[in-house]
């Protein structure tokens, strides 16, 4: 449906790409909890790293249980002090 190269995706594309339902994606637009643009106040478009970051944000498994340790080693070694 797109250039692999392509890095600004229309709604459609989007979709596609994010492997989502229309309908979620217009709720994520609408509630604002994905980075989008309007530049004719009516048509969405999305920049393909802004895709990619939403859906890396939330990490989980392992690197999110690698993450925990090395801040709670960091919390350690200063005495647990809030920086």
């Amino acid at each position: 449906m797109f250039k692999n190269d392509k890095q600004v995706l229309s709604f459609r594309e989007a979709v596609v790409f994010l492997d989502v339902s229309k309908s979620y994606l217009y709720k994520l637009t609408a509630n604002k909890e994905i980075i989008h643009f309007k530049p004719t106040g009516k048509r969405i478009y999305f920049l393909k790293t802004d895709l990619i970051e939403w859906v890396l944000q939330n990490k989980q498994g392992l690197a999110k249980e690698f993450f925990k340790r090395i801040e709670d080693k960091i919390n350690k070694s200063h005495g647990n002090r809030n920086y």
